[in-house]
């Protein structure tokens, strides 16, 4: 942000945007230019895959405790709005490409929240 000529996308986990929410507020209150990019898988991902790496019990089981965020489904472009963000939710790359063009055009803050796919356990 430092440098206004360039864009500024923050590409971040849903689970880490849950952390950080407040941070869509700071971006509307003062009109910064920055493009969130939510990656939403429903879950925090890493931590299974980590678990998964260190052969678990959880891994075993096949279920990881305190891991979904789902449900309910978190729909970001709700909580984008709620802080008077423009936001859309993306499936696939071609409407991804659209979305972030528009978005990092754009001289307010904006989401783009894209569906992806959750953890996969070996």
């Amino acid at each position: 942000m430092g440098n206004p000529e360039r864009p500024v996308v923050a590409v971040l986990g849903d689970g880490c945007t849950m952390f950080g929410l407040q941070g869509l507020w700071s971006a509307a209150r003062y009109q910064v230019p920055v493009t969130f990019v939510v990656m939403n898988n429903g879950e925090y991902r890493t931590l299974k895959e980590t678990l998964d790496r260190w052969e678990s019990r959880a891994t075993a089981m096949g279920h990881y405790p305190g891991l979904d965020l789902a449900p309910p489904h978190l729909d970001f472009t709700k909580a984008a709005d709620f802080f008077g963000i423009s936001a859309t939710r993306v499936r696939d790359t071609a409407h991804l490409t659209d979305a972030l063009g528009r978005a990092i055009a754009s001289d307010a803050p904006s989401l783009v929240e894209v569906l992806v796919t959750g953890h996969r356990p070996h």
